[in-house]
């Protein structure tokens, strides 16, 4: 199939529902996904992502496919499993989709790592909370939003503005967000879909916001902009403690700065799911980017086991080339790595810290090159 007629066929449903119901911003969001789908389908010519595509026709083609909720949840799982399918292809790393099959659970892909053996992933996608009644609730006030704009326009406005508020998680507040997300990765788990070993879980965040940006959702605490330490939220849905802070940057001044202490623990620190080898979260942001984070027990992803022993270093290279940096574990082993790479830094940020580690390095004269920019120095002073 030609992948431009799944975007064209796509856009169409969307204008389709934008004239009766007054369009939906969850959907608009899926856009997004089906192009970064379509791009990676189109300049490998993968067999896997053409069926996707086609899957993903057929499912569009159905009757109130984008009104009826069931359908829309079955789509956005649909285009999920996709999506990491493509980010894995972009890496270099070829999946194995795996056939549902009626009388067992399976997880969705196998990899093999250089001697063939096999590890999975189990790939779910969160949608906003409460779904059922939230997707209806989008529809209502994109059509109230519309029904305004024409009411505008009629009157004679030249321009017409009319606002959508979406709450995807229900909430503003970070602890109840983190309890939130737990609840949500708890409520997809089935635990015989992880009876293969080592099978990692992978949780598509990408339809909902983050308060944290870049990888600082991957540590335990870490300092935003304005220097308030705040609680990063991947972290502790994955690896968090019961009774620890929760602290984030309040809006207003006088407002607590710790929101509560966590009342649920992680979820690879619940022993229920010590059947998970780990999670991968996936998160696009608002810089386009396409971020896969990683979360383990321990330093050597967890694969360091007598059953493993033959293979582990190899499926840990590979779950490196998914995320590279962006990781973490139970112990917080990464973190200081993260805080000291230059990627960190504002360019101006960089000389000044490339300027001291060779200066407490005893370095009297350096040149050092950081993207197009040529820092010097000589006598103790930067240039």
């Amino acid at each position: 199939m030609n992948t431009q007629n799944l975007k064209q066929f796509f856009l169409e449903k969307l204008h389709e529902i934008k004239d009766t119901l007054g369009g939906n911003p969850y959907l608009d969001n899926q856009k997004i996904f089906l192009d970064y789908i379509i791009q990676i389908e189109e300049s490998t010519q993968d067999s896997t992502l053409g069926s996707y595509i086609k899957d993903l026709h057929r499912t569009l083609n159905k009757p109130a496919s984008l009104v009826d909720v069931e359908s829309i949840l079955k789509l956005i799982q649909d285009i999920g499993e996709a999506y990491f399918y493509a980010l894995a292809l972009s890496k270099g790393i070829k999946l194995r989709k795996i056939p549902e099959t009626k009388h067992k659970n399976t997880p969705d892909f196998e990899c093999l790592d250089q001697e063939n053996n096999p590890f999975y992933f189990e790939v779910k996608t969160l949608s906003v909370v409460s779904p059922i009644t939230n997707i209806p609730e989008l529809f209502e006030r994109s059509m109230n939003a519309q029904i305004s704009l024409d009411q505008q326009l009629k009157a004679g406005k030249r321009v017409a503005m009319a606002e959508v508020d979406i709450t995807p998680w229900e909430t503003n507040d970070l602890r109840e967000m983190i309890h939130i997300g737990i609840n949500k990765i708890q409520n997809n788990i089935k635990t015989k879909q992880f009876a293969d070993k080592p099978t990692f879980l992978v949780i598509n965040l990408s339809n909902l916001p983050l308060f944290g940006k870049n990888n600082d959702v991957i540590m335990p605490y870490y300092t935003d902009h304005h220097k308030y330490i705040t609680t990063g939220e991947l972290w502790t849905m994955a690896c968090g403690e019961i009774g620890m802070l929760i602290k984030y940057h309040p809006s207003v001044e006088g407002h607590q700065c710790i929101s509560g202490t966590l009342q649920s623990c992680g979820i690879l620190r619940n022993p229920a799911y010590d059947c998970i080898a780990g999670i991968l979260f996936i998160h696009h942001d608002l810089h386009n980017q396409h971020n896969i984070y990683g979360f383990y027990r321990d330093d050597d992803f967890g694969l360091n086991t007598k059953e493993l022993k033959h293979c582990w270093e190899n499926i840990y290279q590979i779950l490196k080339q998914l995320h590279g940096k962006n990781w973490n574990d139970m112990h917080d082993s990464n973190t200081f790595a993260l805080i000291n790479s230059l990627d960190n830094y504002t360019d101006e940020e960089v000389i000044a810290e490339l300027g001291m580690r060779a200066l407490s390095n005893g370095i009297q004269a350096k040149t050092f090159t950081y993207k197009d920019i040529e820092i010097s120095i000589k006598n103790n002073k930067k240039s």
